[in-house]
């Protein structure tokens, strides 16, 4: 597995590494002539990203149900999107693209002692909770960390166990839905969301990243998710969904064409969530004060805590068996 290499120490997150010096998105074309392979999907039949050990370490997910009806809800949550990007004050373009983006969720880095809600003025925090409300929406998050826990039954648990810890310790932090496991969303509104490639090294470092595209965009030609390492652009439909380790993995879009929409919706967890809640709900500052020989623990753990990471990720001869023993089979 080629990204393990991109793994900080502790295995909690990925490390900070240089960014292409490409400050666009990459076109297919430059894509292809890099030497990336086009993967043309239709975005509705699953597919398992498994590497050379045959861990599954990413899905093209698909979508759920019929597709007429998907693509029904796809037109609801194409309304909600828009309205929510018309009301809501946007500061700044996120790092990623120019283009409008909230997040919402608990998180923790840049400092923090403790995890804590993402923090919104009283209007936008009113706009976006009233977005999640919205059926549509609650169906795509819903289905992302369905795909997440068929396919990484193992590591989906884990999120739960770790979380329901983080809530149970922290009353006012609670999951965005009851119908989703992870505790950070980011609305990517568009109208061209469409990202550089980059890595999402404050995300736990083999956790997953669900996406799923939306708007009016021909995918033949534009919107394909870019997989550096894996080499691989993939064509990525409007209303499907693939889960990736955004933080090991480089990633970004193929842009789109003029008069084409885009938007996206990715659910995630900070790599420091998991930390905190292994360090008995402290920093690592707290830890060493605590005394007890915690922190020489942690530190003589430290080198090869990858290896208990990646043992998360379920093998594709071993899936079935996996979602039985996390009690994911009725």
């Amino acid at each position: 597995m080629r990204t393990l290499t991109t793994i900080a120490r502790g295995a909690y997150l990925a490390r900070r590494l240089a960014s292409r010096k490409r400050a666009d998105c990459t076109t297919l074309q430059q894509a292809l002539d890099e030497g990336l392979k086009l993967y043309k999907w239709d975005g509705k039949s699953p597919n398992p990203l498994v590497d050379a050990l045959h861990y599954v370490c990413g899905t093209l997910g698909g979508i759920p149900g019929a597709v007429d009806e998907w693509a029904d809800n796809l037109k609801k949550a194409d309304s909600a999107m828009s309205a929510a990007a018309e009301a809501l004050n946007f500061k700044t373009s996120d790092r990623r693209g120019s283009f409008g983006t909230m997040a919402y969720g608990t998180s923790y880095g840049g400092g923090q002692k403790r995890p804590g809600l993402l923090c919104h003025s009283k209007h936008n925090l009113s706009i976006l909770q009233h977005l999640m409300a919205d059926r549509s929406i609650q169906r795509i998050v819903s289905f992302q960390s369905s795909v997440f826990a068929f396919y990484a039954p193992k590591l989906y648990r884990d999120y739960a166990t770790n979380m329901d810890a983080l809530h149970q310790k922290y009353p006012e932090l609670k999951y965005n839905w009851r119908t989703s496991v992870f505790p950070a969303v980011s609305f990517n509104f568009g109208p061209r969301a469409v990202t550089v490639e980059h890595r999402d090294h404050g995300n736990r470092a083999v956790g997953w990243c669900a996406i799923t595209a939306g708007g009016n965009y021909d995918p033949r030609l534009g919107g394909h998710l870019i997989l550096r390492e894996l080499g691989i652009v993939i064509e990525f439909p409007p209303g499907a969904t693939i889960c990736i380790p955004s933080a090991c993995l480089t990633h970004g879009n193929v842009p789109i064409r003029d008069g084409e929409t885009r938007w996206s919706i990715t659910q995630y967890a900070a790599g420091g969530l998991f930390r905190f809640v292994d360090y008995g709900f402290r920093t690592w500052a707290q830890l060493k004060q605590a005394g007890n020989g915690l922190a020489d623990k942690v530190l003589e753990e430290r080198d090869g805590r990858w290896l208990k990471e990646l043992e998360l990720l379920s093998k594709i001869e071993e899936l079935h068996a996996d979602r039985e023993n996390a009690g994911l089979l009725k």
